[in-house]
């Protein structure tokens, strides 16, 4: 930030930087500070992404505090946001994840939608992270909508993407969990729930 000096994509830049790291140090009310100013900053350079960038973050943080319905709005106008400045690669993590808070908010068709869409965009994109995530969040849905086949198959595909990714593999047993639970093979979903488990590890 001093090195910045009065350069305002460079004080931008380093603002957004310095909100995730106090966000990763328990430093709550900095880094909504340090996001709020670089948010203003990218709006006064016009930076689509940059606000996108921004706007993802409190799309998230939003989510995580319970407040679904809020969180799937932000996260519908971040997509687009991503969409519109070209950073597609970008677009897949919001646009999953509003489709996760629509089976949340009792809306799994829509959520189904949200996440097949996210799905077909990371797989043109050709990104496997994208894909794992995308299929964990579609396999939820087609699970709440008692798809029960379907939904196993994603969720292995997910972990099959995953690679050892930590979280990519937690959250892939996860779904295949809920997607046993759906078909009501108990022992095989507790298994699944049980791998999950492992994996997170108690930080994750």
């Amino acid at each position: 930030l001093v090195e910045a000096g009065a350069d305002p994509a460079a004080r931008a830049a380093a603002l957004e930087t310095a909100a995730v790291i106090d966000m990763n140090t328990d430093r709550a009310a900095r880094a909504r500070e340090r996001a709020e100013a670089a948010l203003a900053a990218y709006r006064g350079l016009g930076d689509a992404a940059g606000v996108a960038r921004i706007l993802d973050g409190r799309a998230m943080a939003t989510f995580l505090d319970g407040r679904i319905d809020e969180g799937v709005a932000v996260f519908g106008r971040v997509a687009q946001l991503f969409v519109d400045s070209g950073e597609l690669l970008r677009a897949i993590t919001p646009r999953s994840t509003r489709g996760h808070g629509l089976v949340f908010a009792g809306e799994p068709a829509g959520g189904l939608a949200e996440t097949t869409a996210a799905v077909r965009l990371a797989r043109e994109l050709d990104t496997a992270e994208g894909q794992a995530y995308a299929l964990w969040h579609r396999s939820e849905a087609l699970s709440a909508l008692g798809r029960a086949d379907e939904a196993e198959a994603d969720a292995r595909e997910a972990l099959r993407h995953a690679d050892g990714h930590r979280g990519w593999t937690a959250t892939g047993h996860r779904a295949l969990g809920i997607a046993l639970t759906t078909r009501g093979e108990l022992d095989a979903a507790a298994a699944a729930f049980a791998a999950s488990a492992e994996v997170a590890g108690d930080s994750l």
